[in-house]
């Protein structure tokens, strides 16, 4: 995450300057180009499914090996309301016929720069907060979203429950860290106790988009819904498509250390080649 740490000075009067902090987040969230795809394109990644859990599973503390660990989770079969493939799914919700989880946070052991996931019978009261450390980067919801997707992307695409639940939105959708913004938290909510957050294939990366060499797009993937810049924990909200940053991360030029040692194993082969 860009946190900016001031040093600590003392005055002319001995008198010591406290540090300041400054915070600063900015996170693009974007739907698959295609309806009825439940992965996402980016290579190099690690998917969580909840293929392994009985229907109506309330889980504590869940692991996702290698990533983090869900704190409360419910989890349900397939139905005309989600399941990639059809497998069991999450489920956030205030409604006890829905599990009764209203929020659901994700601790991730190491910072990432991108988040994925399916999500089926979309509806305007769910939310998705980002965090790093105690700091709030960016929090969404999905009713800007619901106002932007197509009506291609709104009916159940999957085998068995294909064309289902017409009138909710069904979309594979993307958040991206840029300008070096990470998180460490995630928390998925939906407070109201007459509709779900339902999702499945989360997804995550460590490093931005840009910076891996299969990331082949000069743009990040996806089409941009809405961006939300964070300076100091005031957060502007951008959703006019044509003004959201959707340039990805570039790849690191070497530095002058690496070009140096670069130069110097050079002119070592020379040398030894000389000798001969």
């Amino acid at each position: 995450m860009k946190n900016r740490i001031a040093l600590l000075l003392t005055t002319a009067s001995g008198l010591s300057v406290l540090p300041t902090i400054a915070f600063s987040g900015d996170i693009v969230m974007t739907y698959a180009e295609a309806p009825g795809v439940t992965n996402s394109s980016l290579a190099d990644t690690s998917v969580f499914t909840f293929n392994n859990y009985a229907n109506g599973t309330h889980l504590t503390n869940a692991v996702w090996s290698g990533v983090g660990t869900y704190d409360l989770l419910y989890v349900i079969n397939a139905n005309q309301y989600g399941g990639a493939n059809g497998s069991p799914y999450s489920v956030e919700s205030a409604k006890i016929g829905l599990g009764g989880v209203p929020t659901t946070t994700l601790n991730l052991t190491t910072a990432i720069s991108y988040f994925g996931m399916w999500w089926s019978a979309g509806d305007a009261n769910n939310f998705l907060s980002f965090y790093s450390g105690n700091n709030l980067v960016a929090s969404f919801s999905t009713a800007t979203l619901l106002s932007k997707l197509p009506n291609t992307y709104f009916g159940n695409p999957t085998p068995g429950y294909k064309g289902q639940d017409p009138a909710e939105a069904f979309a594979f959708i993307n958040f991206y860290g840029l300008d070096g913004t990470t998180f460490d938290k995630i928390v998925l909510s939906d407070p109201s106790t007459t509709s779900g957050f339902e999702s499945d294939n989360h997804t995550v990366r460590v490093t931005p988009y840009g910076s891996d060499p299969k990331d082949t797009s000069p743009t990040i993937p996806g089409v941009p819904v809405e961006e939300i810049i964070n300076n100091n924990g005031s957060q502007t909200i951008v959703t006019n498509t044509a003004q959201i940053n959707t340039s990805p991360e570039p790849v690191p030029e070497p530095g002058t250390d690496s070009l140096l040692a670069l130069a110097g194993v050079a002119v070592l082969w020379r040398v030894l080649k000389q000798r001969r």
